[in-house]
């Protein structure tokens, strides 16, 4: 017979914990592909090309 008396638990549990958790994660996520985007502007003003022009960046609209 299978272990199945907490299964209830484990249902409420999950988005309880694992919902901020996402969250967080995709903050993260969020933040280092805005530096990485951020990084990719600077050095491309360095070299001469039109400027970004995203909103955020330095020198963007």
């Amino acid at each position: 017979m299978l272990p199945l008396a907490h299964a209830g638990h484990v249902l409420v549990d999950l988005p309880i914990f694992l919902g901020p958790v996402a969250v967080l994660a995709a903050w993260l996520a969020f933040m280092r592909r805005r530096d990485a985007r951020m990084d990719a502007c600077e050095q491309a003003e360095g070299e001469h090309e039109p400027p970004c022009q995203r909103g955020g960046v330095p020198g963007g609209v």
